[in-house]
């Protein structure tokens, strides 16, 4: 049911943009296309769809132009979302309760960060006891239309995370997050 309550306000969107640029395309009265402009949508972000994880088939959801990104919950209550990372999209749990944007450490060199040993000196707490992390500085991350810069993260030790986490280092830069009806809204 949400899903396909999601394909229709998908559809929705497109239909919008659409008569959104057939609104702004300028009449001369003619129909000839070399005296027309080209057709510009002005002040909206661009569409996307964004593929969001869930144990099955995969759910959709509309990035809105007013920097609004919602993210259904999965089968086990999680919000799982593409991240892209300095342009490199990663797959993460939205999770309000960590401090930090923490990454796997294969998803880190997967954007080319390689920290040191000596670099793991932050100790996390982890459900097979204390691990290290090391502190590194993400320059863009973005989920949606939503780009925050200059985010401090954290690298955990290899084989420590089996997914990377959203945390507050980025989240408490938004002006919202909200949990309702199943879905978590962030807005910017």
């Amino acid at each position: 049911m949400l899903g396909q309550t999601l394909k229709f306000a998908a559809i929705a969107v497109v239909c919008a943009m659409i008569l959104a640029q057939v609104a702004l395309k300028p009449s001369n009265g003619t129909n000839d296309a070399k005296d027309a402009a080209p057709t510009r949508v002005a002040a909206t972000a661009p569409l996307r769809i964004e593929a969001l994880a869930a144990t099955s088939a995969p759910v959709y959801a509309p990035v809105s132009a007013l920097d609004e990104y919602r993210i259904p919950a999965n089968a086990q209550g999680h919000y799982v979302t593409d991240v892209f990372v300095s342009g490199q999209a990663l797959k993460m749990v939205v999770d309000t309760g960590a401090t930090m944007v923490a990454l796997r450490n294969e998803d880190a060199a997967a954007l080319g960060v390689f920290p040191l040993p000596s670099d793991f000196t932050i100790p996390i707490n982890t459900a097979n006891g204390v691990a290290h992390a090391a502190p590194v500085k993400l320059r863009e991350v973005q989920i949606g239309s939503m780009q925050i810069y200059d985010v401090d993260a954290i690298v955990a030790e290899r084989g420590v995370m089996n997914i990377s986490l959203l945390g507050m280092t980025f989240l408490s830069r938004l002006s919202k997050v909200e949990m309702a009806s199943g879905s978590l809204l962030l807005r910017r």
